[in-house]
């Protein structure tokens, strides 16, 4: 039988959470990534594209509360839900 595939899955790791200075991406793969961060409003408050495996997310200026953080990445799409204080 095959062996079971090891190691994340997903499409990144978003830390700290809650964050306070700054949102960490670290993306499974190097490659064409997309990150938008909306608040509880629905409103795109942040949004940045690259070519990377890790983006940088400011919360300066950011208000405190829960987001929702979409990540686009190795063509697929995985959803986050981080808390800003």
């Amino acid at each position: 039988a095959p062996e079971p595939v090891e190691g994340p899955t997903q499409i990144a790791d978003v830390f700290p959470n809650p964050a306070k200075e700054r949102i960490n991406i670290r993306l499974a793969e190097v490659g064409e990534a997309a990150v938008r961060l909306f608040d509880m409003t629905g409103r795109l408050v942040y949004t940045h594209a690259d070519n990377t495996q890790v983006i940088v997310i400011p919360t300066q200026g950011l208000v405190d509360g829960i987001y929702t953080l979409i990540v686009n990445a190795d063509g697929g799409q995985e959803t986050f839900r981080v808390v800003v204080e």
